[in-house]
């Protein structure tokens, strides 16, 4: 009878031991997750600046995972005066600029990072023209030349969509003609943007 016993129990053992095996296998797969396993990264934007002259940013970014610490992709955004400035027409700016993003430090299974990004590309000047009132000509600002390093936080709040917190430095490069085309000045337009994103 003892001896039955133990024979069941060992039997009992062998039944329980894979069921324990597969528990200890799913705990640790979910101690181990994974973030941002999308290749695929649309981001929207918003963001204020100061500089030459105060700006609200707007904008949407679609990038590319290339390996878990490097991204690249293409992104636009309305950059609109702010307020009234007498001396500042009240033109906006379409940037439209190739980017790239690099984590120099990882967190919790890339659950959150500090990165660097750059983007370059060309910015084009809705309502540049208007009527200089102290010299009495008509002038226009032109498209130009956009560049914007920055240093940014990433959050995730889900596997593959967070939060993105980056300070930037944004350099816009134009001219200012007459209205016979002459150019009167080169214009080199410098701020700091504050910006937050939403990844999904």
């Amino acid at each position: 009878m003892l001896n039955v016993m133990q024979k069941s129990r060992l039997f009992l053992c062998m039944l329980l031991l894979p069921m324990v095996l597969i528990c200890q296998d799913n705990n640790l797969k979910v101690s181990e997750k994974s973030y941002n396993t999308s290749k695929v990264k649309p981001m929207v934007h918003f963001g204020l600046g100061a500089g030459d002259y105060s700006i609200t940013d707007l904008g949407i970014s679609i990038y590319h995972q290339l390996n878990p610490s490097i991204m690249v992709g293409v992104s636009t955004h309305y950059l609109g005066v702010n307020g009234k400035n007498t001396s500042i027409p009240q033109w906006q700016k379409i940037p439209i600029t190739l980017e790239s993003s690099y984590d120099i430090k990882n967190y919790n299974q890339n659950r959150s990072s500090i990165y660097l990004k750059l983007g370059v590309g060309y910015s084009f000047t809705l309502n540049g023209s208007y009527y200089d009132n102290n010299e009495f000509i008509n002038k226009r600002v032109t498209n130009g030349w956009a560049v914007s390093p920055g240093l940014g936080y990433r959050f995730n709040i889900l596997e593959n969509t967070g939060l993105n917190f980056d300070v930037n430095y944004h350099l816009i490069a134009d001219k200012t003609e007459d209205d016979k085309g002459i150019v009167i000045s080169d214009n080199l337009w410098n701020h700091i943007i504050f910006r937050t994103s939403l990844f999904f």
